[in-house]
């Protein structure tokens, strides 16, 4: 992924390409700071507003979730606006930009280029735990008729595996990862580990089906860059949120 400096913020871009495709993973400059919420946390239209000065999608085209660490999966056939809870969203509408709050949590986008489907993934531990991004897939599959084969999966920047220290009681809800377990746990001395989240996604979505070289994944760590990233763990009550977006045109 191609990281985008402007004078006054950046963004991450994938580098596969897609005509009528947007995809964008914002800097903390046109994110939300922890005093600009409202509506129980959905963003302020000022901040809205900043995004639509900048990128080709007005405030009326932005859907938000109300993010709750679950496995909800949201199917979204019109456009009216809404507020739905749920940690993951799929959509076969153009003009419609799928909007992610993270501040450690890993943004997911996926696209059916064949059916131009859409779909925005917030997988925090308990998510992924709960094999978010697989359901996701599924309900491409059931509703548009998506093969994994056919989705590209966009992995944008949240803590890395270099940062993101957890205790055992993370580390058991990860069983179902059986041997390869050890690939995305590093141990301490202390008996903690370091756990690498966006991997751990990546192997769920070739375990659905999606191939390994139609998965793109940033390297940036949000924990690491406080120039470009909230990050819960570092910021604690202090993080914003950092957004994202992917939208058909």
């Amino acid at each position: 992924m191609e990281l985008i400096k402007k004078p006054d913020y950046c963004y991450i871009k994938p580098s596969t390409h897609f005509d009528g495709l947007e995809v964008y993973f914002l800097s903390k400059h046109l994110g939300i700071d922890s005093g600009n919420l409202e509506f129980d946390s959905y963003p302020s239209l000022k901040a809205l507003q900043k995004i639509s000065s900048y990128f080709p999608i007005n405030t009326k085209e932005m859907v938000f979730l109300k993010q709750i660490h679950g496995d909800e999966v949201i199917n979204k056939t019109n456009k009216k606006k809404s507020y739905p809870s749920g940690d993951a969203i799929i959509t076969p509408l153009k003009h419609i930009g799928l909007f992610l709050k993270t501040a450690d949590c890993v943004p997911i986008f996926l696209f059916d280029p064949i059916n131009k489907i859409i779909g925005a993934v917030h997988a925090g531990w308990r998510g992924t735990s709960l094999k978010i991004l697989k359901k996701a897939i599924q309900k491409m599959e059931h509703y548009y008729k998506t093969k994994p084969e056919d989705i590209y999966i966009f992995i944008g920047p949240s803590i890395g595996a270099c940062c993101y220290q957890v205790k055992e009681d993370v580390y058991n809800h990860f069983s179902f990862l059986g041997k390869e377990r050890q690939n995305f746990f590093a141990r301490r001395k202390d008996r903690s580990y370091m756990m690498d989240l966006r991997g751990i996604n990546a192997y769920i979505g070739e375990k659905a089906g999606v191939l390994t070289d139609h998965i793109e994944i940033s390297e940036l760590c949000t924990f690491c860059n406080p120039e470009f990233f909230y990050s819960y763990r570092r910021d604690k009550e202090k993080a914003g949120s950092n957004l994202s977006f992917i939208m058909m045109k």
